[in-house]
């Protein structure tokens, strides 16, 4: 594991004390950055692979929705750099 970005852990408190004010629910576990790669899995495989560092310039709000087609995603907002 990795210690976050100080300025990512600044922006999601931020942002919490923001829901807070406008009455919008959120998590309570403690934020942890990831990456989901699977949902629902039903059986583990071991891996073995050295970590993957990304870098990001932007970051953006996603809002998920489930559809027929399953979950969908659209992207709401994106803040920096936009390639």
């Amino acid at each position: 594991t990795t210690t976050p970005n100080p300025k990512l852990e600044t922006l999601v408190a931020a942002l919490a004390n923001l829901a807070q004010k406008l009455n919008i629910p959120i998590d309570e576990r403690p934020y942890k950055p990831h990456v989901t790669l699977v949902k629902k899995a039903t059986s583990l495989t071991p891996l073995n692979f050295e970590p993957i560092r990304w870098h990001s310039n932007s970051i953006c709000l996603v809002e998920s929705s489930r559809s027929s087609n399953g979950i969908e995603y659209r992207v709401v907002a994106e803040w920096g750099e936009q390639t």
